[in-house]
């Protein structure tokens, strides 16, 4: 094999990667952690497509080469390091692994590392007299800790889909299991055990579908932002059965008096609070500035009541306030339009009521001194 002839076989992967390298190095949205564990991947998945090619043509090698015993050992140690990374990538920003934890979860590749390395002399896993494969007693183990890291990348990506809504974890789920499908398709068939043109499509895949996830939230607070509120009401707003709308109480008096990391200090525990009420029905925005917006799928009147007083006891534990109104849907013919102007005026009232009775106690509106 020479390098023309593995850029021409591998082209459109190199391409896909060196593209996926290029987007994150621009990229102004991914966290420092993202782009770090995505790079090393990247860098694993061009390693591995280069030991492929390379244990492939010392197959044709006449008599023994101490070469494909290393390639093969470097090219059952490289594909759980890639899921590993891949692993990093999809934990949430709010859940990151502690270093104890990422040692802990590297523990079966350290372990059979030394295992592949030594397996020529050891014959535990595979050797190679006369440069013929043969297998030893723990020949399967490389697809056992391939398999081990697979399972718990696919856990990872579950788990990560319940802070996504309905359409995104159909998405992700589309590019888990096609992977996992590609994957076996390719063993059952025994077409090839390179797999980086399937780690590196989900990859790009993985990504594309980030970005576009990210355009949909607003930058501060992680809600779902302006954009995404208007078009779900262009796509789903005859789904919606009732809305809450929320104003947070004294923004601008905590952005003029304390500067306005104060006020965006207050906007996120905010959110954070709204955040508490999620669930597979319900869809937040920060509209702006101030203002948030719940769309609730499904569930009744009593629900609503009963998260509003949620929400106002657990604001007020945290020595903020907001003004709630909500508004449900009549019948089928209402438009969304309506039942949202419904609960900003019912929202409005409780401002003016909370106002009045703050007044009343012989209070204050501002009362962080």
């Amino acid at each position: 094999m020479n390098l023309i002839a593995f850029l021409a076989n591998n082209f459109v992967m190199l391409f896909m990667l060196l593209g996926l390298i290029i987007i994150i190095f621009i990229s102004v949205h991914l966290t420092k952690a993202t782009k770090f564990y995505t790079r090393i991947a990247i860098i694993l998945l061009f390693f591995a497509s280069l030991f492929y090619n390379l244990e492939l043509a010392s197959q044709g090698h006449e008599g023994y080469t101490i070469w494909r015993p290393i390639l093969t050992a470097c090219k059952y140690s490289i594909y759980p390091l890639i899921l590993y990374f891949l692993i990093m990538v999809t934990v949430p920003e709010t859940k990151v692994l502690t270093l104890k934890q990422k040692i802990i979860l590297l523990i079966p590749e350290i372990i059979s590392v030394p295992l592949y390395f030594t397996s020529e002399w050891t014959h535990l896993i595979c050797y190679f007299p006369n440069n013929a494969y043969q297998g030893g007693p723990l020949k399967y183990l490389p697809y056992f800790i391939f398999v081990f890291y697979l399972v718990i990348f696919l856990i990872q990506n579950f788990i990560s889909l319940r802070n996504y809504s309905r359409k995104n974890r159909l998405i992700l789920l589309f590019i888990s299991i096609g992977s996992l499908v590609g994957v076996v398709l390719y063993k059952i068939y025994d077409q090839t055990d390179d797999y980086t043109p399937i780690f590196s499509a989900s990859l790009i895949l993985y990504f594309l579908f980030l970005y576009i996830h990210l355009s949909s939230l607003d930058p501060l607070t992680g809600l779902m932002n302006r954009q995404s509120y208007y078009q779900d009401i262009e796509t789903n707003g005859d789904r919606v059965i009732g809305v809450i709308s929320a104003d947070l109480n004294e923004l601008k008096y905590l952005n003029d008096t304390f500067g306005h990391s104060a006020g965006d200090e207050a906007l996120i525990v905010t959110a954070k609070t709204l955040d508490t009420i999620r669930r597979p029905f319900t869809t937040i925005f920060r509209v702006g500035g101030d203002e948030f917006a719940i769309f609730y799928y499904k569930g009744g009147e009593d629900l609503i009541k009963s998260d509003i007083m949620d929400l106002k006891s657990k604001l007020l534990e945290n020595n903020y306030s907001c003004s709630f109104g909500y508004s449900m849907r009549q019948n089928e013919k209402q438009e969304l339009d309506e039942i949202i102007k419904l609960a900003d005026k019912d929202m409005f009232v409780d401002k003016a009521r909370d106002k009045a009775l703050i007044l009343a106690n012989g209070g204050t509106l501002h009362t962080r001194e």
